[in-house]
């Protein structure tokens, strides 16, 4: 038979559990699985769409937004359920605001008149949401005094590090990632805002995938927390375990976007 292809379309925080999805996959329902990481963004969500992708880790966001605007190619079968006292054990997350330490800045209103990064358009954490809370406090994106879309949660990261930019929306699960693996990349920041949260973004399969090889990768992955041999795994991802979701789970996502129309951060 052909092989399973899985990928991420996710930040770096997820590659090596991705990869451990995939081996343990092959493993476990003993057939041949890809880890498919070598294509740009833009080429793994085509081939999401195509079908030349089977499996994918990807934005809460591109999932709404197939599901109802397109003609559905996806269905969910699991998210993550990060460990820490914030995630409550559900599968969600939050946008984490970020600012230099050496900044006055310390709630997300002090931000008027700032220049405000962002990793790009079609992001949940890094746009959408911040483009929800402006319009629940009656304000549009002239609240900032320049915008600037980074391409990526990291380099929104980087760009506030550096002073290119004074805030940024960031990933939580990725922040949280950063703050554990690689705290000398946080140390010059400190988060005055917490939005959200937000379904988390979930392992999708391609609607021609067979329906009983679904339902096995969804019991397969719900369980894999409890096997000692990925132990370790979990830990350096920081993931508790994975659980089965479903399409409702995502439409507090379409309903925010309706809100906030055609607003976005874009100058």
């Amino acid at each position: 038979m052909p092989p399973l292809r899985i990928t991420t379309c996710q930040a770096e925080n997820t590659h090596v559990m991705t990869a451990a999805l995939a081996a343990a996959l092959q493993e476990k329902l003993d057939i041949p699985v890809e880890y498919i990481i070598h294509l740009n963004w833009h080429d793994r969500y085509q081939a999401i769409t195509t079908g030349d992708i089977d499996l994918a880790w990807i934005c809460s966001w591109p999932f709404v937004y197939w599901q109802t605007w397109t003609t559905r190619p996806v269905r969910p079968l699991v998210a993550p359920v990060m460990r820490g006292a914030r995630y409550k054990s559900q599968p969600r997350y939050f946008s984490d605001i970020i600012v230099r330490q050496d900044t006055p800045y310390t709630i997300f209103s002090n931000l008027k008149g700032t220049h405000f990064a962002y990793n790009y358009l079609e992001s949940q954490s890094g746009h959408h949401v911040v483009c929800t809370h402006l319009r629940q406090q009656g304000a549009d994106s002239s609240f900032f005094s320049q915008t600037s879309a980074t391409g990526s949660h990291s380099e929104s990261i980087r760009a506030v590090q550096t002073g290119r930019a004074d805030a940024a929306a960031i990933d939580s699960t990725l922040y949280d990632w950063y703050r554990y693996h690689h705290p000398e990349q946080t140390a010059s920041l400190r988060t005055i805002a917490q939005l959200g949260p937000s379904p988390m973004p979930p392992i999708i399969a391609h609607h021609s995938l067979d329906l009983f090889l679904a339902q096995d990768i969804i019991d397969l992955l719900s369980q894999l927390h409890t096997d000692p041999y990925w132990a370790a795994t979990f830990t350096e991802a920081i993931i508790s375990h994975f659980t089965p979701v479903q399409e409702a789970n995502y439409r507090p996502i379409r309903t925010a976007f309706e809100q906030i129309a055609k607003m976005n951060l874009a100058q």
